[in-house]
């Protein structure tokens, strides 16, 4: 009986301690704006093959890849209103443009990739930057993604492709993740292709969740 009464004791103790134990916690940050309207069925724009000091980088190819892994990633099939389905265009002013990709030399910036915000009056048909890289000042049309080439052109393929993703993750609305390992991280150093995570996944659901 009292072998009995000490098991059924134990089982206790173990079951409060499951019980209290605290949720695993998503440590995605957002900058509280985001993409305006019907985003997740927009376009993107990128450039092709781009020459630096003589060496051509097809960047489109890359950019595309990019793309193709965060519309994986929010799952294009689930019926779920957040689902990305980004297309590509030829057109950049096009209207439902909400991705840009650029490779740009622009020196020793200490960056590899920034984000630019951008609105758009479909009446005039004019866009309008809101920000040069950092933290967006209100809602915003569309994104675009500056990759440095003075550091970026002449490295391994993942590098850049992981670059775009992550600076698509910021068009999207987020900014650095505390999570190692996840695509928002702010230090990130991968040795190849890292698609966007669960914490970043779990992110864009977070800021899209009543659209």
């Amino acid at each position: 009986m009292l072998l009995r009464t000490l098991k059924v004791f134990i089982l206790t103790i173990i079951t409060l301690m499951v019980i209290s134990l605290p949720e695993a916690v998503s440590a995605y940050e957002t900058y509280d704006y985001h993409l305006k309207g019907n985003w997740e069925t927009g376009h993107f724009y990128t450039d092709k093959k781009i020459t630096y000091n003589g060496v051509q980088v097809d960047y489109g190819k890359d950019a595309r890849q990019a793309i193709s892994y965060w519309n994986s990633a929010i799952n294009p099939i689930s019926g779920s209103s957040l689902d990305i389905r980004f297309t590509e265009t030829q057109n950049n002013t096009h209207s439902s443009l909400r991705v840009l990709i650029h490779g740009i030399a622009r020196g020793d910036t200490g960056w590899a990739g920034i984000t630019y915000f951008h609105d758009y009056n479909p009446l005039t048909n004019e866009w309008t930057p809101l920000t040069t890289g950092g933290h967006p000042p209100r809602n915003y049309y569309a994104g675009s993604a500056i990759i440095n080439s003075t550091y970026m052109h002449t490295l391994p393929s993942y590098r850049r492709i992981n670059t775009m993703m992550h600076e698509i993750g910021h068009i999207l609305g987020l900014t650095h993740s505390k999570v190692k390992g996840s695509l928002m991280i702010g230090t990130g150093s991968y040795k190849s292709i890292t698609p966007p995570q669960k914490d970043d996944k779990d992110g864009v659901r977070y800021i899209y969740r009543y659209w």
